[in-house]
């Protein structure tokens, strides 16, 4: 869970409707391949127009499916089964929407998301750096002159020690408790945000309970389809190559019961682990925060009330903060990891029993469905009545599962690849953001537990450690401008392919849809010839 991409709605669009759903699969011993072709408007969106010729009415489709499946034949044909695998199919398509719609209710993440937490955090930053370089130039001045020339009573030139602003180093501080307290106020937004998405998927059926108690239910009803499948199979007297033919199919119908078990589980254990990740994120972001802007509050409040040893404590607060900063996209991810593995456990059951199968094997079984439809064309001559027409047309629905399989696996890979750099670039930025308030934090408590009382020593170290963390809010204001640009650029080139995600995954439940129409419509045929 790393392909290209590159012309990912193009291969939707062109193997969607091609030859699909000539699957209109009856119980009777001829079915016409249905005449399909992709619309003139379907690159533009308009839905495809699907014309399926007329069966001729047939003995076997007079009797309901459970007749059919337990009344033995004389020498039955596979076509025979092709109700099964309609029924089979529909139930497919179910758990596949399932899936999707499980993982958009769970992972919404709106449009303009990012602008508002780029916003947030650009404010609080650029405050930070202001309110830093404030202090710095003032404690600057002092340094330079350290001493400074006044007459006494006496008339005599004296020296005595430069002390700073006071009131100039708590303006500083002012847009620094600012700033951070916008940060704050952001993460507690986007947090408020998800956890009214996670109540909107839960009224809607999608919270983790529910959801596997619904898949498990849809994995059983297509469990109890393969076994009367079976039961028909064997009341059908099969010949040699139709018996052949059918365990094909089976197997076939099988990779992509077990492809769709398995997306499921991969699409539940992502949105839930992504969901944790990002909560704790704005979580931890609104404790460093808070912690900082407390720290700053104690500082505000030594130098209102002549008070320089409250800087010592004051650094304490300052020190978490940046401690904080540095494990925040850490903790995050080993939090979200860890609840990815608690819900793993929850849905080994999902899974149990069922034989892993991916792309490679369902491609596999396709192709010796293919080949053994073509051998008994070729032992002989190609009828209406043979069953090369339906088989074929139910192999056009395998590829057509198959070509979406592939462009979710490369939606997934491009996911986990766009996702990994995200994590490198913020843990970095991270250790060296926080490793610099790190450094004020120390200075600070230097300065107030051991030079409360010499004002030029502590202004001195003090400065230090102000310089350092300006430099950190300065590379935090840089990194958010370069990641809200490049997140915009990639929206704008990955839309322009249809390759965003919420697309794919669109394109996806549309080309689902006119399957299950298609299959239904076929149903509903059946039904009137009966």
């Amino acid at each position: 869970m790393e392909m290209q991409a590159t012309g990912l709605s193009k291969a939707i669009d062109k193997l969607l409707f091609v030859p699909l759903l000539s699957l209109a699969l009856v119980g009777s011993s001829f079915l016409p391949v249905a005449a399909l072709e992709p619309s003139a408007g379907l690159a533009a969106g308009a839905e495809p127009a699907v014309a399926i010729a007329e069966e001729p009415p047939a003995a076997a489709a007079s009797e309901p499916l459970s007749a059919s499946a337990a009344a033995p034949l004389l020498r039955g044909s596979v076509t025979s089964l092709e109700p099964f695998n309609r029924q089979i199919l529909l139930k497919e398509v179910e758990l596949e929407r399932f899936a999707i719609n499980f993982r958009k209710m769970n992972n919404v993440q709106g449009r303009w998301r990012g602008w508002r937490y780029f916003l947030s955090q650009e404010a609080h930053a650029g405050a930070t750096a202001g309110g830093l370089v404030y202090q710095a130039v003032e404690r600057q001045r002092v340094i330079n002159i350290a001493n400074e020339m006044f007459l006494d009573k006496n008339g005599k030139v004296s020296y005595r020690t430069r002390a700073a602003n006071r009131a100039k180093l708590g303006a500083g501080l002012v847009p620094q408790i600012v700033g951070q307290t916008i940060g704050a106020a952001g993460s507690g937004l986007e947090l408020g945000i998800n956890f009214y998405h996670e109540y909107q998927a839960r009224k809607a059926g999608y919270g983790p309970k529910p959801s596997i108690a619904r898949v498990l239910s849809i994995r059983q009803e297509i469990e109890d389809l393969f076994a009367q499948r079976q039961a028909a199979a064997l009341a059908a007297n099969l010949s040699e190559a139709d018996l052949e033919i059918a365990k094909a199919e089976e197997a076939v119908l099988k990779d992509i019961t077990s492809m769709g078990l398995a997306e499921y589980v991969q699409f539940h254990v992502g949105a839930k682990r992504f969901r944790a990740f990002q909560d704790s994120l704005y979580v931890l972001d609104i404790a460093k925060n808070t912690v900082g802007a407390v720290g700053n509050l104690m500082n505000l409040k030594g130098l209102h009330e002549r008070r320089p040893h409250y800087a010592g404590p004051g650094g304490v607060l300052t020190l978490t903060s940046g401690i904080l900063i540095i494990g925040t996209p850490i903790l995050s991810r080993l939090y979200g990891k860890a609840v990815a593995r608690m819900h793993e456990k929850s849905l080994a059951k999902v899974l149990d029993g069922v034989e892993k199968r991916d792309l490679h094997k369902l491609n596999e079984d396709r192709n010796r469905l293919l080949q053994l439809v073509a051998a008994r064309t070729d032992k002989s001559a190609i009828s209406p009545q043979s069953c090369s027409a339906q088989t074929l047309a139910l192999l056009s629905t395998y590829e057509q599962q198959s070509n979406l399989k592939q462009c979710q696996l490369e939606l997934a890979s491009r996911e986990i690849r766009d996702g990994t750099r995200a994590a490198t670039e913020n843990i970095t930025v991270g250790t060296a953001v926080g490793g610099t308030k790190v450094t004020l934090g120390i200075c600070s408590m230097i300065s107030g537990f051991r030079y409360a009382q010499q004002g030029h020593k502590g202004n001195s170290i003090f400065q230090a450690g102000t310089i350092a963390y300006a430099s950190g809010s300065f590379l935090t204001v840089g990194d958010n401008i370069r990641l809200r640009i490049k997140d915009e650029w990639n929206r704008h080139r990955l839309g322009k392919k249809r390759q965003l995600p919420m697309q794919v995954l669109g394109d996806r439940l549309k080309a689902l849809d006119a399957i299950e129409s298609s299959l239904k419509t076929c149903s509903g045929k059946s039904e009137k010839k009966e």
